[in-house]
């Protein structure tokens, strides 16, 4: 979907850059407001760009030096904070972040080579930011390819296609060039949306080579990738999305339980699924995060509390800091089947919650005889839930930052005086919750 950006920026430093931006968000076939192209010759300056303010769906201040101790930026911020504009800083040049935005994740735009993948970046930003509900249309209906970040027909977003021969050193170059946006690449059979699916390969499946000093360029997708078999047999291995269907079915696709080939007993969630047409071409795929984005915006998440969602301790793998990572992969499999993260007690008694290790730290490391506390992420700095804490909160702090991107969990403790470990909850908790029961 189209959108509209306010460009505020300084002419002394920032006005070649501006343009640029301009440009390119053009081709991108949104509307761009600079003032040089936008304001009509005889028009009222000031009057004009307060009103391009407020009728944008984004206000983007490019930070420079002059920018930042601009009288006139300063005043069209201040427009855009009094009329509660989605706000995308993006970082030009070094200098000092206005107050304003000392809060507000900027995109590093410094180094001019690194042009693309920024602005993908943005690009990626601008898609999520902006959902807007059909109207009376109940939630679970929404459709999927609405959900999509990475689809087809969306000029915000390419979908990235690999074809089966593609080296992993050059697919983890793609989703390291858009710095990680794209973790996950659709194999096609001609490298493209629009061709029928093969399969397809994350950043997981890369990291688990690499902790084992694989040479990435020796090793091909179609060897490494989870392959899709459009036979209704092998639903229990590889699952897709009809591109026509809606966010129900999406939810329970990725709630669903499958299991690796050639390899009893082990099993895993998708956190992100193809999305194909009746023929079974590749035209998207939808991530746990673009799911949850949109019961956010439309669905009315009621105050549940978070321990009628979560998962207990009975149901998670845990370990003590001293153990190893291989000790740990070991109850992981046993007692956390699907489970990414992994929380860390002090012991297994009193269940003192110390950190959490995420997905692609424990991979990194998976089957070493290193101490698993020495690579978590500690107490203080998760986003710990508690008992009684309000599902709609969790979804908040799920969503906001970087959070998704870095966990598939959170843990949860008794209480913010008591933090000992109650149990995990995720996207699929959510998920499960909140589906109807057929």
């Amino acid at each position: 979907m189209a959108q509209s950006l306010f460009i505020s920026y300084a002419h002394l430093d920032g006005e070649k850059f501006a343009e640029k931006l301009r440009s390119r968000l053009t081709m991108a076939e949104h509307t761009a407001f600079l003032d040089r192209h936008s304001i009509e010759p005889g028009t009222h300056w000031d009057e004009s760009i307060t009103e391009a303010i407020v009728n944008a769906d984004f206000f983007v201040p490019i930070l420079t030096p002059h920018s930042v101790s601009s009288q006139w930026c300063g005043i069209e911020l201040g427009i855009a904070l009094t009329h509660e504009k989605t706000i995308i800083p993006l970082l030009c040049q070094a200098c000092d972040i206005p107050k304003d935005l000392q809060k507000v994740q900027y995109i590093d735009f410094s180094d001019g080579d690194l042009f693309e993948s920024r602005f993908e970046r943005l690009m990626h930003t601008i898609s999520l930011q902006r959902i807007v509900p059909r109207p009376n249309v109940p939630w679970l209906d929404y459709p999927i390819k609405d959900c999509a970040v990475h689809y087809k027909n969306k000029p915000a977003q390419t979908l990235r296609c690999i074809k089966e021969d593609t080296s992993l050193a050059r697919a983890y170059a793609i989703m390291y060039k858009s710095d990680f946006v794209f973790r996950h690449l659709l194999v096609t059979t001609d490298g493209h949306a629009g061709s029928p699916l093969h399969g397809i390969l994350s950043l997981r499946h890369i990291l688990k080579l690499q902790t084992r000093d694989v040479d990435l360029r020796s090793l091909s997708a179609s060897e490494v990738m989870d392959p899709y078999d459009p036979s209704e047999d092998a639903d229990h291995f590889f699952t897709v999305v009809p591109d026509d269907s809606t966010l129900k079915t999406a939810m329970q696709k990725l709630s669903t339980r499958l299991e690796r080939r050639n390899a009893i007993g082990r099993f895993f969630y998708m956190s992100a699924v193809p999305l194909v047409d009746r023929n079974g071409n590749a035209t998207g795929i939808v991530s746990f995060k673009d799911v949850l984005r949109v019961m956010q915006e439309i669905a009315n998440i009621s105050d549940f509390p978070v321990s009628q969602v979560m998962r207990g301790v009975d149901r998670i793998s845990y370990s003590k800091q001293d153990e190893t990572f291989d000790e740990a992969n070991i109850a992981l499999l046993r007692y956390g089947p699907g489970q990414r993260d992994v929380p860390v007690v002090d012991d297994f008694k009193q269940r003192t919650l110390l950190g959490l290790v995420p997905d692609h730290i424990f991979i990194m490391n998976l089957n070493s005889e290193l101490p698993i506390g020495d690579f978590m992420t500690k107490y203080d700095r998760l986003r710990v839930q508690y008992l009684n804490t309000p599902l709609s909160q969790t979804f908040s702090q799920y969503l906001s930052g970087n959070a998704a991107t870095i966990f598939f969990s959170f843990p949860v403790v008794t209480s913010e005086k008591k933090p000992q470990l109650e149990g995990l909850i995720g996207y699929r908790d959510i998920f499960e919750f909140l589906l109807p029961s057929e």
